[in-house]
């Protein structure tokens, strides 16, 4: 359909056909059967995914809420003046994992889990923002990601420095624009008792684990709308003890735990901003991969359910739930991702 054919209330949202968000509203008609797949079929044509029943994106006329019914796949919309005869879209659910056109920040990017988390998010369409402190390693992620077609800017940042946290969000939001998903990834840890190490690795870990997390989201939420997510990787060991001495890492992730649940409460509601915290277990990594490796996997195969590490893959779809509208129902929670260990904890 060109544009000479469209009626004068069809149009496309900026981000896509498929999303609804706040710079969009649902304009619902009610559609004879003709009219109905008269349209679908013209959406086919010009390319658009077919899991949809029909809802035509307009400019902003009327705010319809979106909301859904226990038992159905099926996306309804309602507002208190307008009520459409009961119009739906069918939606594709794994549609609702796309990030297309969103903007997403993750620290922490330069190597570990966080490589990994920028690679998924590029799979699913996202225009990525990668911050470490490690500047050569961000360049050479962010060459392999353009490589394949993603949109990529990096910035030096340590998140324990509030400067550097407010030039990271003002960066990502000259080049892209607002921030849609902010992935608080950036940690350290360390193992060793309490009464031998040094404190100064105790406050290095916290200003790091959960500090920087605090200041990552404080100066991003600014450039955030509503519908955006915060996703914090806190850890398996902020909401269980550990086997091997580590207060500095396991006080702070308790911390972003603990953090994830008060800025929930504080700008779910107020700026339809979620916030959530993914828990990871025992992964392949860097980190588990170094001293003590064998004492972690022997521990790992005799207390959890699993009796294995994880895969990076096997987290990438969690965190992709955590930070696409796949989760718009949660906020303040804490996914685990363990193999079960805690449950037998």
């Amino acid at each position: 359909m060109d544009a000479a054919q469209r009626p004068p209330w069809l149009a496309s949202t900026a981000r896509g056909p498929n999303n609804i968000n706040d710079d969009c509203v649902a304009h619902v008609r009610s559609w004879n059967s003709v009219n109905h797949n008269e349209a679908l079929s013209n959406r086919r044509t010009a390319g658009f995914p077919s899991p949809l029943t029909i809802a035509i994106m307009a400019p902003k006329t009327i705010i319809m809420q979106p909301c859904f019914e226990p038992g159905f796949n099926d996306l309804r919309f309602s507002t208190p003046s307008v009520r459409p005869q009961k119009e739906v879209i069918r939606m594709d659910p794994l549609d609702r994992f796309r990030l297309d056109g969103r903007v997403v920040v993750v620290t922490g990017a330069s190597s570990g889990l966080g490589v990994g988390f920028a690679k998924a998010l590029a799979r699913v369409g996202a225009d990525l923002v990668l911050a470490a402190r490690r500047e050569q390693q961000l360049i050479a992620v962010a060459e392999e990601l353009r490589g394949r077609g993603a949109r990529v800017i990096t910035h030096r940042t340590d998140v324990a420095v509030e400067e550097d946290c407010a030039s990271l969000a003002q960066a990502a939001a000259d080049a892209f624009g607002p921030i849609d998903v902010l992935i608080n990834n950036a940690g350290v840890g360390q193992a060793g008792g309490a009464l031998r190490e040094d404190p100064q690795v105790f406050r290095t870990t916290v200003d790091i684990n959960l500090t920087g997390t605090y200041l990552v989201s404080r100066a991003c939420v600014p450039h955030m709308p509503s519908g955006s997510a915060i996703v914090n990787i806190a850890s398996v060991l902020g909401v269980a003890a550990s086997r091997f001495p580590q207060a500095g890492y396991c006080a702070s992730k308790a911390g972003v735990v603990g953090l994830t649940r008060d800025l929930a409460q504080q700008w779910s509601a107020r700026r339809g901003i979620r916030v959530n915290a993914l828990c990871p277990g025992y992964f392949e990594s860097e980190i588990t991969a170094g001293d003590g490796a064998e004492a972690l996997r022997a521990m790992v195969a005799a207390e959890s359910i699993l009796g294995r590490f994880g895969h990076q893959q096997e987290l990438d779809s969690a965190l992709l739930f955590l930070a696409s509208p796949a989760s718009s129902y949660m906020t303040g929670a804490s996914l685990v991702v363990d193999g079960g260990l805690t449950s037998t904890f």
